[in-house]
């Protein structure tokens, strides 16, 4: 019984993991290599929405993709940017349905960001 329930529980991890970005993920993505990524806002309603939906894992390929590691770069020089007032971000802020976080600590000494 407990191999049976096991095989199920491991079956269904992989099926709910991400294979892949989508075309719009992806457009996302690439729309600037290092440069910083619009942060949603629960203020605004359509962002809102779009905060809600349930993030997925991301696979193994998918972290050792371009995609992952252009999207990483991305994420990383936004949670650093002196604009944004948070002390870090989750890959759902910037329009990407996964469950990747950044978080930059904001002390005086140099930032040192803490990527999960």
């Amino acid at each position: 019984m407990k191999q049976l329930l096991f095989t199920i529980f491991l079956a269904m991890t992989i099926v709910s993991c991400k294979t892949d970005f989508t075309a719009q993920e992806r457009e996302v993505i690439h729309a600037g290599d290092r440069e910083i990524m619009y942060v949603l806002s629960v203020a605004e309603p359509e962002d809102s929405l779009q905060l809600r939906e349930v993030c997925l894992p991301v696979s193994e390929r998918m972290l050792q993709g371009e995609d992952y590691a252009t999207l990483r770069r991305r994420m990383l020089a936004t949670v650093q940017d002196p604009e944004n007032e948070g002390v870090g971000i989750a890959a759902p802020q910037v329009q990407e349905s996964t469950t990747s976080l950044f978080s930059n600590h904001k002390t005086p000494t140099p930032r040192s960001p803490l990527i999960v």
